[in-house]
C-alpha cells in the first residue's frame, strides 16, 4: 500500500479528521472495546510488561532504525521485512549502530515478489534465506531502476542471511496476541498487515481502530482460512493507555505522518487483520557465501 500524495492531508483532515464519532459509531466502538479476552492471551500478559517498546529497551537503548518514506513504490512488504531482519541482527549483536540491511537489493532482485507491485514478508524473508542479505551501502534504496549491486560481496568481513522464516504460531492463521507477545518480546520486531479503512491515510495520533466487530485471531480457531490484507509494517511493541491495550507499530510514510512516523492500533481484536498473519525471521552468519556471490556475477554479466 503506498501513501497518499503530497498536499492530500490536509484537506482531507479538516473534513474528517477533527470530527468526533457519532453516537451509533460509540456503541460499535463499545461492543469492540468491551469483548472479553482470550483467557490464554490474558495469561501470557501477566508475564510481560504493560508497556514494551524496541525503541527503549534493555536498559533504554533503540534497535531501531528512524522511519523512512517507501514513497512512490509498493514497497512496504520489503521495508517491513527488511527492517525487521535489521533489527534482529541488531538485537542479537547486540549494537544498535549495525548498518541497515539493503531493502532495495530483494525489492529489485527477487523473483519471489513484484517488486514496487507488492509482495509478502513471508516470500521476502524466504528470498533472504535463500540469497543472502546485503547492508544498505551496497544497494541504497531507490524506487526507480532493476537490480543493481555496488559492491561486491567476496569483499565484506562478514556475510549473513535470514534464517528460520516463519508465520507466527506456526502456520498461516496460527498467530494472536499470546504468540505475537512473545514471539516480539524475545526476538525483536515482526511483520504485520492489516486491511485500513481509507481514513487510515490520515491517522495522526491516538489509537486506531476501525470500531468494528471482526474475525478474531487465531483464525484457525474460528473456522477462517484466510483475511484480506493490503499493508505491511513492523510491529516493535505494545501498551495500555485508559484501559485501552494497543500493539505499536512503525509505518513507512514518513517521519511526518501518525505519530512521528509510527501509530497505535487496538490489541487483541484483531483489529482490521492486524494479528491474523504475523511473520518473523531471524539474521545467521551465511554458511553459503557462494550463492550470494553467483547470483551478483550472473547479474552483473546479464547487464554487461
Amino acid at each position: 500500500m503506498s501513501r497518499a500524495k503530497a498536499g492530500d492531508v490536509l484537506p482531507r483532515l479538516l473534513l474528517k479528521g477533527q470530527q468526533g464519532l457519532k453516537p451509533c459509531q460509540l456503541r460499535r466502538q463499545a461492543q469492540v472495546y468491551f469483548q472479553p479476552t482470550d483467557p490464554e492471551t490474558l495469561a501470557v500478559e501477566k508475564t510481560f510488561p504493560e508497556t514494551f517498546d524496541w525503541r527503549k529497551a534493555r536498559g533504554g537503548r533503540n534497535f531501531l532504525q528512524l522511519p523512512m518514506d517507501q514513497a512512490d513504490c509498493g514497497s512496504c512488504y520489503m521495508v517491513s521485512t527488511l527492517r525487521m531482519l535489521t533489527a534482529r541482527h541488531r538485537i542479537l549483536e547486540n549494537n544498535t549502530a549495525a548498518e541497515p540491511w539493503s531493502i532495495s537489493f530483494p525489492l529489485h532482485c527477487s523473483e519471489y515478489n513484484q517488486g514496487c507491485k507488492g509482495g509478502y514478508g513471508f516470500l521476502a524473508s524466504k528470498w533472504s534465506e535463500d540469497v543472502g542479505l546485503l547492508p544498505a551501502s551496497c544497494a541504497p534504496y531507490t524506487t526507480q531502476g532493476g537490480c543493481k549491486v555496488m559492491c561486491d560481496p567476496k569483499l565484506l568481513s562478514k556475510r549473513y542471511r535470514a534464517s528460520n522464516y516463519k508465520y507466527v504460531g506456526g502456520f498461516y492463521g496460527a498467530s494472536g496476541s499470546a504468540s505475537i507477545m512473545q514471539e516480539l518480546f524475545h526476538n525483536g520486531p515482526l511483520v504485520v498487515s492489516f486491511e485500513p479503512i481509507d481514513d487510515f491515510m490520515y491517522y495522526a495520533g491516538g489509537i486506531f481502530t476501525q470500531a468494528k466487530l471482526g474475525v478474531p485471531a487465531p483464525l484457525q480457531k474460528h473456522a477462517t482460512e484466510w483475511q484480506q490484507v493490503d499493508h505491511a509494517v513492523l510491529l516493535v511493541g505494545w501498551g495500555e493507555e485508559l484501559g485501552q491495550k494497543y500493539w505499536l507499530v512503525q509505518n513507512s510514510w514518513g517521519s511526518s505522518w501518525g505519530e512521528d512516523g509510527y501509530f497505535r492500533i487496538a490489541r487483541n481484536i484483531n483489529d482490521s487483520g492486524v494479528e491474523s498473519i504475523a511473520v518473523a525471521a531471524d539474521v545467521v552468519e551465511d554458511d553459503h557465501p557462494e550463492v550470494l556471490e553467483a547470483f551478483v556475477a550472473q547479474q552483473q554479466h546479464a547487464k554487461a
